[in-house]
């Protein structure tokens, strides 16, 4: 069982533009070669936000665009939280621990839609360019935040405490033995290579990307294995020593495809370096993976329910 499992979700990139990118030396030569690629992974939809709820929840939990989940509200005392189970409320209700830590969130337990890291916005705004880089579309267990004072019954108790959603900032630096059980890491659009939004204004290093491969989505690029060496990098490292797993994976491809094959890699304690996977999984196997890791009942976890986990085992990984 892993001390620690850290997930970080990047953005809108298929298997080949990421798998062999020179761009990205820190996510190859550093993480895929020292770990475990799934070659045959895949998203699970189009577009972005259902699948980040599929991989939190099991479900789309009837989602099926980026614009703001049914009941939510920039206002706490407002929302209306979803109910149904998902990975945090199962690991709490097993005695462990959550957190999610992202980039650019204005402030611990914010239910903003958007932000540059200050402010809050509860729609995009046209005036700052840089304001976009929060955007809570991939910040699914915000749908479960429950106000102050809410009272929980029956499935409700699903609903998530304020506390386990945190700005990156509130990452460890170094003392990573205090980080709870599981932790999902959400880059700001900047750094996950989504970028910038077409038709408006952008800063130098936070493009938008019109193609795969061209100089803006290499900029996102570099961007994103910048970040993961400089903010998970010793985290990484620490997790082969301390029975710990770092895990990297994309929302969907690059928009469109039916196929939407993805990269997801796994590194840390117990894994073979170099070691490749060709299992079919989706963010439902990745799911399973981590509730079988820690007992949690499946039942309460949608599709993830019918998913079979990549299951680790010895110094190898080993798949069904």
């Amino acid at each position: 069982m892993p001390q620690h499992i850290v997930v970080v979700i990047e953005e809108n990139h298929g298997y080949s533009q990421v798998v062999g990118n020179s761009d990205m030396p820190y996510l190859n030569k550093i993480l895929i070669d020292g770990g475990l690629l799934l070659t045959n992974s895949h998203g699970v939809e189009h577009p972005s936000q259902p699948n980040y709820l599929d991989l939190f929840s099991g479900d789309h939990q009837g989602v099926t665009t980026d614009a703001p989940v049914p009941g939510a509200s920039e206002n706490a005392a407002q929302q209306t939280p979803l109910t149904a189970g998902n990975l945090a409320a199962a690991l709490i209700h097993k005695g462990y621990s959550f957190s999610a830590y992202s980039q650019s969130l204005p402030a611990p337990g914010s239910l903003a839609y958007f932000s540059d890291g200050k402010t809050a916005y509860d729609s995009m705004p046209s005036a700052n360019p840089g304001a976009f880089i929060y955007a809570r579309k991939h910040n699914p267990w915000t749908n479960w935040q429950a106000p102050s004072g809410y009272a929980r019954q029956g499935n409700e108790s699903n609903t998530l405490p304020a506390s386990i959603n945190q700005p990156m900032s509130a990452f460890p630096a170094a003392d990573f033995a205090a980080l709870p059980t599981v932790s999902y890491v959400i880059p700001n659009q900047c750094n996950d290579m989504h970028g910038g939004v077409s038709g408006s204004k952008t800063t130098e290093n936070c493009p938008y990307a019109s193609s795969s491969g061209d100089a803006n989505d290499r900029q996102l690029a570099k961007n994103a294995d910048h970040f993961l060496r400089t903010r998970l990098g010793a985290y990484a490292a620490w997790a082969k020593a301390h029975d710990s797993l770092l895990i990297v994976t994309w929302d969907e491809d690059f928009h469109s495809d039916a196929d939407n094959h993805i990269a997801t890699v796994i590194y840390g304690a117990g894994i073979k370096p170099g070691s490749k996977s060709s299992q079919h999984v989706n963010h439902y196997n990745i799911l399973a993976t981590i509730a079988t890791d820690y007992h949690l009942d499946l039942a309460g976890l949608g599709h993830a329910a019918e998913a079979k986990p990549v299951i680790f085992a010895g110094p190898e990984v080993k798949t069904p």
